[in-house]
């Protein structure tokens, strides 16, 4: 499913403008997603032929996604990235 996604942000940003990337981080063997977690590897991986990648904040977000607390997530972390066209 991923590379379908990135694909679609491509084909949604087809003027490379800078845009936020935010994503989620937490242990996947304990719940399985949605939504998924995706980890900074991957968002290099995926993006860095096009984009310069800069991380900007780390948010703990347990509290506000309860469902994934309720499946015994004891770590969320919302990662927030920013894409520059290279």
């Amino acid at each position: 499913m991923r590379p379908d996604y990135v694909r679609h942000f491509h084909a949604l940003f087809p003027v490379r403008v800078p845009t936020l990337l935010v994503t989620l981080e937490y242990d996947q063997s304990i719940a399985k997603g949605p939504p998924f977690a995706v980890l900074e590897d991957e968002v290099k991986a995926y993006y860095t032929t096009s984009f310069d990648i800069r991380h900007l904040c780390t948010l703990d977000v347990s509290t506000e996604m309860s469902g994934l607390t309720r499946r015994g997530v004891k770590s969320l972390l919302e990662q927030v990235y920013l894409l520059k066209p290279r």
